[in-house]
């Protein structure tokens, strides 16, 4: 008798558990955003009257304003292309076919974290945002290290620095910066 009575507390067990245990799936969605605003804030001109006698500021010269927003989980990339290869050449209504010496001076970069925004990751390192050069394929910055949240309205300025050169023809130098993000 006793052995029958364990037996059955032993069934009403599972029968009491198989009532309780239940779930319910429950998602949503969120689209992808990936978006770069750039502002053109040019403080060369004003930074530099020539460009053969002064050099930019230790600083550099601010020479935009970018702002990203980006909510993927990996965290996004940055990149930095210049139409010249990384120079300010000579324009007269058009580049000079055969760059000499006095049409072109060099240039590095800084991208500078700005004030305001949410950044939702780890800012790289100094040396991965400062002095860098776009001579070649585009430069691009990496913000893939502890990333937290989504990037919103994240503000970051480039600066260009240039040393004085004296054999440069009097005229215009220009070149086009292009800023690009991607997901990683």
């Amino acid at each position: 008798m006793r052995q029958l009575i364990l037996t059955i507390f032993i069934c009403v067990g599972f029968v009491t558990h198989s009532l309780v245990y239940g779930g319910a799936l429950i998602d949503g969605g969120v689209g992808s955003i990936l978006d770069v605003v750039v502002t053109d804030d040019n403080e060369l001109v004003s930074d530099v009257s020539d460009l053969r006698l002064y050099s930019t500021p230790a600083g550099g010269s601010r020479i935009s304003r970018v702002e990203i927003d980006a909510n993927d989980m990996h965290g996004y990339g940055v990149q930095i292309t210049s139409d010249r290869g990384g120079r300010l050449e000579f324009y007269d209504g058009a580049y000079p076919s055969s760059a000499q010496v006095g049409h072109y001076i060099d240039y590095t970069m800084d991208l500078e974290q700005g004030a305001s925004g949410v950044y939702g990751t780890d800012i790289p390192v100094e040396g991965e945002m400062r002095g860098f050069d776009v001579s070649e394929a585009p430069y691009e910055i990496l913000f893939d290290d502890n990333v937290t949240e989504s990037t919103e309205n994240a503000e970051f300025f480039i600066e260009i620095h240039t040393t004085a050169k004296l054999d440069l023809f009097h005229g215009v130098f220009q070149d086009t910066i292009t800023v690009e993000v991607r997901d990683l």
